[in-house]
């Protein structure tokens, strides 16, 4: 589709939509993944349980929209295969490892070491480790998304984030002196 055409009925918006088994079957994966994280906090109040509700929320209902629109691509015949090859395959290995362990390097962290530690890591180092080579910027950005998302569950919602487990050790041990 050129500049200022627009979409027809027979090519649709999204021309080059691929809708393979395989993807498909990744989008009910995370589908699952996002119902289960919605059904696991059913029930409880007005707590931090109430992020993973809107994430899962979020989530489900975007994975729906796309499966949706893969099944209806592939019924109206709109299915074509890419013209360019995936870019996370042609990445160095090293930048794939880094986005595929960033999440559970920041899960590992969050439990451990609590919100501050493993938002503030995980926003400076990441970037760090796929290439991105400004300190000043990374360092000011992880601050001010740290401190940002601690304003707004801990100050706006009510809701104080988790110190981790090393974090509730090193309170109980030396700010609630007993």
């Amino acid at each position: 589709m050129q500049a200022g055409q627009s979409a027809s009925a027979e090519t649709g918006p999204f021309p080059r939509m691929r809708a393979g088994l395989g993807e498909l079957a990744c989008l009910a994966a995370l589908a699952l993944f996002f119902t289960v994280a919605i059904v696991q906090t059913i029930g409880l109040r007005f707590t931090p349980s109430l992020f993973p509700r809107i994430v899962g929320g979020i989530g489900l209902l975007l994975v729906i929209v796309v499966i949706v629109r893969s099944l209806l691509a592939r019924r109206r015949g709109l299915v074509t295969k890419p013209e360019e090859p995936d870019t996370f395959l042609l990445a160095p290995p090293r930048k794939r490892i880094v986005a595929l362990a960033a999440p559970v390097a920041y899960a590992g962290l969050f439990v451990l070491f609590g919100f501050y530690a493993s938002a503030a890591a995980s926003t400076v180092l990441t970037p760090w480790l796929l290439g991105y080579r400004r300190p000043v910027a990374l360092i000011l950005t992880g601050i001010a998304i740290t401190v940002g998302l601690d304003l707004l569950f801990s100050t706006t919602l009510g809701m104080p984030v988790p110190n981790g487990i090393v974090g509730d050790f090193l309170l109980r041990r030396y700010v609630y002196l007993d």
